[in-house]
């Protein structure tokens, strides 16, 4: 018997549909994207085998610092883009793939590659592709079946990461499943990028974070739920409800086991350290662990007190470690970087300190210019940015986030308004210091303009997103939380389980389970197989 449409949840969750999609669809990414047609990936590619083989830096030509990489790297990255790359016009010249896949590594033939023609970044956002290389050497010996190896090792890190980010969160799970699975961020997971890791640590801070930020309130209905996480039982936020409290029956206030809410706190202290050593400039997002809430009154608030006092060192330690390596890369960028007509970094900086007005007019007008460009960019422009979806594809996908955003909450777990407006500032404060990096690193001296910003820059700020967006109002029952949908942990104790009260059957809602799985699930499998043909299109033609 085939149940009528709406009338129980579906079986396509949004884990489910992360780890599905993200696998077939990271597979066909992997080989289908040419090699080294991703931004920058040449320079990514060289720094995972430079920390795959240990290789020191030392003194090359005329002073300056490098590495000795084997010759075929960049022959390879050469052969394969020369003529190609920001051309969009040129496919791939017929048996290029087959005379690449032939050069052999060579290992004892090298060539001294100056720093510059590395990325700059930590070890951190490379260790799955490095580890990924370092097993191939053994077994693969040519460039581009390590290049392969390293692109599938970044796909297997990244999107567990990404699954596991979705299964853990209490609320807003399909617009979590979704910006992992938008074009821009699928492509770059199946490359040997840093961006692979760097796009899905802040998916896991945030819904660790969603599991000890919401709270349990009273829905319209009169539902009666125990306390929120760490025992906060303040009133809600005009529009938010009422918090109902009471203690279970045979058990203490707190919304959650302490054992879960200790694992949670461990995970989002070490994703916190993660992301500040993966790109530094992302390092204003651990700021967000001060959305946990303050103990409350109550049994055992002392305990909960210092749990999240440590919560909140911990995040706090790992955004001033990115603070330190922001500084440090920005500063290798700029002493060991090709330098650029017109740039001179720390005078840049000294103008900005001087005239901060100035510079914050710049930054927002260029993102009040520039925005239509930026979101292009977020949604999908592949290979050397030169390829992008259709404008009508864009504005759908952003209309299908907005959807998830606004009906993604459940009508039993509330978020204070102050939680929402400290992540806005959190938020405003990273695009702010996103802007400022790509002015003192890549635009002219004194410009009246901000360069380099680019639209895939922003997906590791995009989910952010899920406690901005965050309410009960619009929320469909079952589309955001597994309260009432199959999968996933919940964030406070659930009505029937042990220690909970018991509560009366729920209402009708706007939207159903099934209908949004389907809604979401089917736009992101059509918006995978437009990514593949649009690529394979631009480089092979019809």
């Amino acid at each position: 018997m085939i149940p009528e449409a709406g009338t129980g949840p579906s079986r396509l969750t949004p884990d489910r549909l992360v780890l599905a999609l993200g696998l077939a669809g990271g597979l066909l990414l992997v080989f289908v994207t040419p090699p080294f047609h991703v931004p920058d990936e040449p320079a990514h590619f060289f720094r995972a085998y430079q920390i795959a083989t240990a290789a020191t830096a030392e003194p090359g030509p005329g002073g300056g610092i490098g590495y000795r990489l084997p010759a075929s790297l960049p022959q390879a990255a050469d052969l394969c883009t020369a003529g190609v790359a920001f051309n969009p016009v040129r496919h791939l010249p017929p048996g290029l793939l087959a005379a690449a896949w032939r050069l052999p590594l060579a290992p004892e033939r090298r060539t001294f590659l100056a720093a510059g023609s590395l990325t700059p970044y930590t070890p951190v956002p490379y260790l799955a592709a490095a580890a990924a290389v370092a097993a191939g050497r053994l077994l693969a010996p040519r460039p581009l079946a390590l290049l392969y190896l390293a692109r599938l090792g970044n796909l297997a890190a990244a999107l567990a990461l990404s699954w596991l980010a979705v299964r853990i969160a209490p609320a807003q799970r399909w617009l979590l499943a979704l910006l992992a699975l938008t074009p821009m961020a699928m492509f770059e997971r199946s490359s040997a990028s840093a961006d692979a890791l760097t796009n899905a640590l802040p998916l896991l801070l945030v819904g660790c974070l969603l599991s000890l930020v919401l709270r349990r309130a009273a829905e319209p209905a009169g539902r009666n739920l125990s306390s929120p996480p760490f025992g906060r039982g303040d009133p809600s936020e005009p529009g938010e409800g009422k918090i109902s409290a009471p203690r279970p029956k045979g058990g203490d206030e707190r919304s959650r086991p302490a054992g879960s809410a200790a694992r949670s706190s461990a995970l989002l202290v070490a994703t916190a350290f993660a992301i500040a050593a993966a790109k530094g400039v992302y390092f204003l997002l651990d700021l967000l662990v001060l959305l946990v809430p303050r103990a409350g009154c109550g049994e055992g608030r002392h305990a909960r007190a210092r749990a999240v006092a440590g919560l909140w060192a911990g995040g706090l330690a790992a955004a001033a470690a990115g603070a330190g390596i922001s500084v440090w890369v920005t500063y290798r960028f700029a002493t060991l970087g090709a330098p650029r007509a017109g740039v001179q970094p720390e005078a840049q900086l000294r103008g900005v300190l001087a005239a901060p007005l100035r510079f914050l007019g710049l930054a927002a007008a260029d993102y009040a210019h520039h925005l239509p460009r930026y979101v292009a960019g977020f949604v999908g422009n592949f290979g050397w940015l030169d390829t992008p979806l259709p404008r009508p594809a864009v504005v759908l996908w952003g209309l299908l986030l907005l959807a998830a955003a606004a009906t993604g909450g459940d009508p039993a777990l509330a978020l204070a308004a102050w939680q929402r407006r400290l992540a806005a500032a959190i938020a405003a404060a990273a695009l702010l210091l996103l802007s400022l990096s790509q002015y003192v690193t890549w635009t002219p001296l004194g410009a009246g303009f901000v360069d380099g910003l680019q639209g895939r820059y922003f997906l590791p700020l995009a989910p952010v997103a899920a406690i901005l967006f965050y309410n009960r109002r619009f929320a469909a029952r079952g589309m955001g939380s597994p309260v009432a949908s199959a999968g996933g942990p919940v964030a406070a104790t659930a009505p029937g389980e042990p220690g909970a009260p018991a509560a009366p059957a729920a209402p009708a809602a706007p939207a159903t389970p099934a209908v949004a799985a389907w809604l979401f699930g089917g736009s992101s499998a059509a918006f995978t197989l437009l990514t593949l043909l649009r690529i394979w299109f631009r480089y092979h033609g019809a």
